[in-house]
């Protein structure tokens, strides 16, 4: 879980190359204590650089600050795959 991880503080750059190295397509941006502030998707990414921003850009700006997310003792399969088709 670990390598899913990224700081706010980090480059569009940084967060391609990790995506890279784990072969997933979202990360998770957590603070310094490792809480939660939001997801940024590969599609993120994509669309900061189809608006003109570079690869030294912090991905402050273009992480999503609300993400969905569940907490395992409070749904089933079948309703988290509901959440989400939503």
């Amino acid at each position: 879980m670990k390598s899913l991880l990224i700081k706010p503080n980090l480059n569009i750059k940084s967060a391609l190359r990790q995506m890279t190295e784990t072969g997933e397509k979202c990360l998770v941006v957590v603070d310094s204590k490792n809480l939660l502030l939001g997801t940024l998707s590969d599609g993120d990414i994509r669309k900061a650089i189809l608006n003109g921003k570079i690869y030294k850009d912090k991905i402050s700006t273009y992480y999503q600050k609300r993400p969905t997310f569940l907490r395992k003792e409070n749904y089933s399969v079948s309703r988290a795959k509901n959440i989400f088709l939503k």
